[in-house]
């Protein structure tokens, strides 16, 4: 939306519909390591900008990897013209994991404008609500969530948790 309030044409595009070359666009960028930007890597899509949005890459969870996928990984970390990291961290990791030059990456941070936001009211009580956001998957790591808070509770009255999420994978087991 904010780049089409400032005048430019944005066309979204799914994996499930390849972009077609043949309607140039002015930036290809791809958001996932998938069809969509092997895909571009392959067909020599430019400028072609990739952000890879995987926590996996960067973690210590294991994640079974075909060489074949690793290899396409590799190759739309060296074709693009731009590889842009969420954080040093991640463009160190990726750097070193794939062999890609690290000056390759560009880092933009996810943020927010804290100017936006501030505390609440007032809540009536003594408690402390723990607020936690995202998706109820295994290596987000809830269950470690749940076992400090139980360990808090006795000596907490009133801690409570409030779990936001709109994948709910672990939902019955937590």
């Amino acid at each position: 939306q904010f780049l089409r309030e400032l005048g430019h044409e944005v066309t979204g595009r799914s994996a499930s519909r390849p972009p077609s070359l043949r309607d140039p666009a002015d930036v290809y960028h791809s958001h996932h390591f998938g069809i969509a930007a092997y895909y571009l890597a392959l067909a020599g899509a430019q400028p072609l900008v990739f952000t890879s949005h995987n926590p996996f890459l960067v973690s210590d969870f294991p994640v079974p990897e075909s060489r074949l996928e690793h290899a396409l990984q590799r190759l739309v970390l060296r074709v693009a013209d731009t590889v842009v990291a969420l954080s040093g961290r991640e463009a160190d990791v990726l750097a070193e994991r794939f062999g890609v030059a690290r000056e390759r990456f560009v880092v933009i941070p996810n943020g927010l404008d804290l100017s936006l936001y501030g505390p609440g009211a007032p809540r009536a009580g003594d408690g402390v609500e723990v607020l936690a956001v995202g998706q109820l998957a295994e290596y987000k790591g809830h269950r470690f969530l749940l076992e400090a808070l139980a360990a808090l509770a006795p000596c907490h009255p009133g801690l409570s948790l409030r779990l936001v999420a709109h994948q709910h994978g672990l939902r019955a087991e937590l």
